[in-house]
């Protein structure tokens, strides 16, 4: 799992503080806006939150503030990589 943060707010810079440095993703600037389109097209506003699968396609959004509770229900949506995961 990756955190790739689209704003540079307050709150999502405060919630990145808590997140280990090797989770955080910053794709180049073309790889964000191909994302930026794909993500955003698909929701009013913030918050919202969404996890990627290895393909690159999303496989779970979430149009709330996010909380750990939230994430394992994303995370059941989403398959298995061949990293693996734990839930």
């Amino acid at each position: 799992m990756r955190i790739v943060p689209l704003d540079k707010g307050a709150g999502t810079t405060a919630m990145l503080r808590k997140v280990p440095a090797d989770l955080i993703w910053r794709p180049e600037p073309a790889e964000m806006r191909m994302l930026e389109t794909r993500l955003l097209t698909q929701t009013p506003g913030l918050p919202f939150s969404a996890m990627i699968d290895e393909n690159g396609k999303p496989c779970a959004l979430h149009r709330a503030v996010l909380a750990p509770a939230a994430v394992s229900v994303m995370r059941k949506s989403c398959p298995a990589t061949s990293a693996g995961r734990s839930d």
